[in-house]
């Protein structure tokens, strides 16, 4: 599973995606957004996973 903050302009949603698809099996990996975030603060957010 791999974590995306919508509001992230260092690390983007669309890098996020690209590099799934280049992994072996990309259907494998889970690209979750979270539409609010951006590249920091991450550690005070509850997952739920």
């Amino acid at each position: 599973m791999h974590f995306v903050g919508g509001k992230d302009e260092l690390t983007t949603q669309g890098m996020t995606e690209r590099f799934v698809s280049k992994l072996k099996n990309p259907r494998s990996a889970i690209v979750k957004v979270a539409p609010d975030m951006g590249h920091t603060g991450w550690e005070d957010l509850e997952l739920g996973y």
